[in-house]
């Protein structure tokens, strides 16, 4: 029969099925075009009503498709019974309240686009007191469990939530209470916002230390570990639930594994592991790239025919998408937002709050463990590379407790990557970078004492943390027997070790690492092999090759000569060519772990680097050129290597980290803010420790005013939007949604003359990042920073001016770029490299001009524009807009940086044609 009798469906629902029942073809604008999820607001409305009052009589139901069509003031409850079949619940002599009267009437909306939203619904008077009811005080236990998710490894990780799923009961009802208390708003999710409130909220009231900005973020994401931009149910309570429990009970340890058991046949092979864990660091992970969003773009194949500020042609459109930056493949969420996998690793990608992926956000919440390959964490737990790859469940039962850590602490802004790796209580740091207290704090959360410190080399490009960890922890340093000047830099030259072909430095149970002697890029590199003693024969591991190759690309073997001026440092192309052929000898899947990563500027930046961290043996004997021309004859390489070294030149900088590499301990100056707990006394008691001073605006007048002083300005591009001070260069900490920032320092180190006295400015909270930056390019004559209470006494000392104006895509932020596009005056002037303003998919801004940032700052390119004008500065992501619109303002000119830059015009399909594409002419 048709209508069904008792339909508890929406109106729109009932009209859809009688279509389908009768065989009418959809219409256009019919029933079915308009029935939505909102139709479950209508059943959730009769389903309350029904169990406050009953079943609802067949009777009262709309008989036909007309009711789902009546005037669109009509609302339940309100109107009366109509002809056409319009109806109306009664609540006469009901006992139940106003408060639940009125939810069901607001569900029971007939116009569909009147109903309210599920969120509305639970602010509801009458679902909201429910909602409070169920909140519960948290315990310190498990905000405790909470903080030390960021910790665990991804296969601890994927083990716990294996373990959540299989709980139940009065197991969870602390998690469950916790839950509720965190989802503020009721919907099932936690939200960035509710976390980061909640959380520091109960921190207190349990008198616990707050979380920094950055560690608060970083906590958050870990969380988020399907990268839904919000915390889910299974994902929470995976964190919160106690991890001893995986250690004290054998049953719930059982469930965990057969959770990676996907097939149940009482192993788990490398597929399977790779299936939970990942096999990716997903801090790189990533598309070749020859990355022209960092400074180590490669010129352009046309630079030598064009003019940097000329306008393209078609001819020179083309190109490749790999001129993308290096940045992380965005990895989709599961389709159904609400089913979690247990899949535990902390995968970043773009979000539903809109945020993007980015280098530095990862640099902050990679875990431990997630730089090792499934096979390498089997290789290890079998002390043998050749051993069958399965994991038993003892073998589970020792991850789980993490015998192994390993740990990368990569800084994107010099695009480097120290390690940490520690079995049992043995542990060693390799190549740690000046920036030490990420360091120090994972020392601490896991109560490890450093055994030592491992140099591969004294780096070119960066300076080293190498003096500073050891003053903190007093563990020795090694380093390779003709890596000259390293004692020097100690502050104690006993704890010195160098070390030759024949030493072994023990860790536990007949691990040991030892060098591998392999010059190239300096004249003493080693690298440093993890071996494993199994009778009389040696199985090496990992191999630690610091700036010796790149995943895809290999070091530069001039930069010694070439940034000291002294020919007799040059190594000759032979010698790095033999020390490639050590690291080829190895076992093909020998793990490899360098310390330059993509977007470095000791490697020629091509199609071949890749920009995930880690590789094997075999994948860059595959897809590293470098490595196959050390394969061929000594003339062939020789010809390669000139042809890498010819390719881009080295930034100042670089000479300021040599030095600072190879000063005494009682010179070496060592920046810190006096505000920051988290400098360590032993830092703060160095003979060159300097505390940079919060200057007031007198001082700062005074000190900008002296010859040679350069003013960094690290604010957000909007607030030095609103009020710059007068010949400040703007290189923003913070720009919404871009990658290119993530090369913060590279970039500065760039555009900054020699050995500048710089002065800062930036918000208070982010000096100590700004400092540690600044440190990590040997960029250390710093005079102050600017209070940030003192910016009206600066203006009316007349040292501040209006900032360059801000246009955007959707008029949000500043003027919209419709209204800008509008001045006749208008040039547009695009500041990418030119590999990507000619080959990148995005496409350019309509008859814009070609002006790469470097070639403007270094050929002071700006005098080819017309002051009259008014100059729109685009890039991709707004990043390099901001830096060339403050030399542009300093000479005058009337700028608009385009905020969100390209990539925001891209999104908003109202302005996306002022994008051109490969059909322009």
């Amino acid at each position: 029969d048709w209508p069904p009798s008792n339909f508890h469906g929406a109106p729109e629902v009932l009209a859809f099925a009688e279509e389908v029942h009768l065989g009418v073809p959809p219409r256009e604008n019919g029933p079915a075009q308009k029935y939505s999820y909102n139709a479950d607001t209508w059943t959730l409305g009769l389903a309350a009503y029904e169990c406050l009052l009953g079943l609802i009589d067949a009777n009262a139901a709309p008989a036909s498709s007309s009711a789902s069509q009546p005037p669109a003031s009509t609302q339940a409850g309100d109107a009366a019974p109509e002809a056409d079949g319009g109806w109306q619940l009664q609540f006469d002599g009901v006992s139940f309240s106003e408060h639940a009267q009125d939810f069901i009437k607001k569900c029971l909306v007939l116009d569909t686009e009147l109903r309210p939203l599920t969120s509305e619904l639970l602010q509801h008077p009458w679902i909201r007191p429910v909602i409070e009811s169920q909140r519960a005080e948290v315990s310190p236990t498990i905000l405790q469990n909470l903080l030390n998710w960021r910790k665990w490894s991804k296969f601890k990780r994927g083990a716990l939530t294996g373990a959540c799923n299989a709980l139940a009961g009065d197991w969870t009802s602390p998690l469950r209470a916790a839950f509720r208390t965190f989802d503020l708003d009721g919907d099932g999710e936690i939200q960035y916002f509710e976390f980061h409130t909640t959380f520091n909220r109960l921190l207190d009231q349990s008198q616990m230390p707050q979380l920094s900005d950055r560690e608060m973020d970083g906590l958050v994401h870990s969380l988020d570990s399907e990268n839904r931009g919000a915390i889910g149910y299974t994902a929470f309570l995976a964190a919160a639930m106690d991890p001893a429990l995986l250690h004290d009970s054998d049953w719930l340890a059982r469930k965990a594994f057969s959770a990676f058991d996907m097939d149940a046949d009482g192993v788990v092979s490398v597929a399977e592991l790779e299936e939970i864990t990942g096999d990716v660091v997903p801090l790189l992970e990533g598309p070749a790239a020859s990355e022209p969003m960092s400074p180590s773009a490669p010129p352009s194949p046309l630079s030598g025919s064009r003019q940097p500020w000329s306008r393209p042609h078609s001819p020179a459109r083309g190109g490749s998408s790999a001129c993308a930056s290096p940045r992380g493949v965005p990895v989709q969420g599961p389709s159904s937002p609400k089913v979690e996998s247990v899949r535990g690793g902390s995968h970043h990608t773009q979000t539903n709050s809109g945020k993007r992926f980015s280098l530095g956000l990862v640099e902050r919440t990679v875990g431990w463990g997630s730089a090792l390959a499934s096979s390498t964490i089997i290789s290890l737990l079998h002390r043998s590379a050749t051993s069958d790859k399965e994991l038993t469940f003892d073998d589970f039962q020792r991850m789980v407790a993490e015998e192994w850590k390993l740990r990368s602490f990569y800084k994107s802004d010099i695009a480097q990557c120290g390690y940490l790796l520690a079995y049992k209580n043995s542990c060693f740091v390799i190549n740690p970078t000046a920036e030490v207290s990420s360091i120090l704090q994972a020392l601490d959360e896991f109560a490890l004492s450093l055994n030592g410190i491992l140099l591969t080399h004294l780096p070119v490009d960066y300076v080293s943390g190498h003096a500073e960890l050891s003053a903190c922890t007093g563990a020795p340093v090694y380093f390779g027997s003709q890596e000259c000047g390293v004692l020097e830099t100690l502050p104690d030259a006993s704890l010195g070790r160098a070390a030759t072909a024949d030493t072994k430095i023990p860790m536990a149970d007949d691990f040991y690492f030892r060098p591998l002697e392999t010059p190239g890029h300096t004249r003493g590199s080693v690298s440093w092999c993890l071996c494993a003693l199994n009778s009389d024969d040696e199985d090496v591991l990992l191999v630690f090759t610091g700036s010796l190759l790149l995943n895809g690309g290999i070091a530069r073997c001039d930069l010694e000569a070439k940034v000291t001026g002294d020919s007799r440092l040059q190594v000759q192309p032979d010698i790095l060519r033999r020390s490639i052929q050590k690291i080829a000898a190895l076992p093909s899947d020998t793990e490899v772990f360098p310390t330059a990563c993509a977007g470095s500027l000791v490697f020629r930046p091509g199609e071949a680097l890749i920009q995930t961290l880690r590789t094997t043996v075999k994948k860059q004997k595959r897809c590293n050129p470098g490595f196959r021309q050390a394969m061929k004859s000594t003339i062939s390489f020789g010809e390669y290597m000139n042809w890498v070294s010819d390719s881009v030149d080295f930034p100042p900088y670089f000479k300021a980290c040599y030095e600072a590499n190879r000063q005494p301990w009682s010179e070496r100056r060592i920046l810190y803010d006096a505000d920051d707990p988290t400098v360590p006394q032993a830092l703060r008691e160095a003979p060159g420790a300097f505390a940079v001073p919060k200057l007031d605006a007198r001082a700062f007048q005074a000190a900008s005013s002296k010859s040679g002083v350069v003013i960094v300005d690290a604010r957000s591009a909007v607030a030095a939007s609103q009020v710059f001070v007068k010949g400040a260069i703007s290189v923003p900490l913070d720009t919404p949604e871009t990658q290119v920032e993530d090369f913060w320092s590279i970039w500065l180190g760039m555009l900054l003359p020699d050995n500048p006295q710089l002065l800062l400015i930036c918000e208070d909270r982010d000096l100590p990042d700004v400092l540690g930056r600044m440190q990590h390019i040997g960029c250390t004559d710093v005079v102050g920073a600017l209070a940030m209470d003192a910016w009206t006494a600066l203006a009316e000392l007349g040292e501040t001016r209006a900032g360059y104006g801000l246009a955007s895509a959707d008029g949000e932020v500043g003027v919209s770029i419709v209204d800008v596009v509008r001045d006749e005056s208008l040039v547009a002037v695009d500041v990418r490299s030119e590999v990507e303003f000619h080959g990148a998919d995005i496409g350019i801004f309509d008859n814009s001009i070609s002006c790469c940032l470097r070639n403007m700052v270094k050929e002071k390119l700006w005098s080819n524009f017309d002051a009259q004008n008014r100059i729109l500065v685009v890039c991709n992501d707004g990043f390099r807009s901001a830096m060339a619109a403050s030399y542009l303002i300093q000479q005058g000119m009337n700028v608009v940086i385009l905020h969100g830059g390209l990539e925001a015009i891209s999104r908003v399909p109202e302005v996306s044609h002022l994008l051109l594409n490969d059909d322009f002419s």
